[in-house]
């Protein structure tokens, strides 16, 4: 059971970022134009929040930070909120 979501950053310099977080392992994978850029898992303990972070371009840099927070219990079953931050500002959120 995996939640997925994805978005483009850039204006002149785009990149298609796909993030997909499984909650079995509780694996977070955030790609960039379809290269993982990141992999980070919490398989024993699972915090109740966590931020992943990434930078992505060249000559159009963007710094991405994805956090997600669990609910207390029933972490495994129950639907986890994920907010998008690109260069500061919140660009979204989802939950699943």
């Amino acid at each position: 059971m995996a939640t997925e979501y994805a978005f483009t950053v850039g204006s002149a310099e785009k990149h298609d970022v796909q993030i997909r977080y499984g909650k079995f392992w509780a694996t977070m994978r955030i790609s960039v134009d379809g290269r993982l850029a990141l992999t980070k898992s919490h398989p024993i303990w699972v915090p109740k929040r966590c931020e992943y972070s990434i930078d992505v371009g060249g000559s159009e840099a963007h710094h991405i930070v994805v956090e997600r927070i669990r609910p207390t219990w029933g972490s495994k079953v129950r639907p986890q909120k994920f907010t998008v931050c690109v260069d500061g500002v919140e660009s979204g959120d989802f939950t699943g």
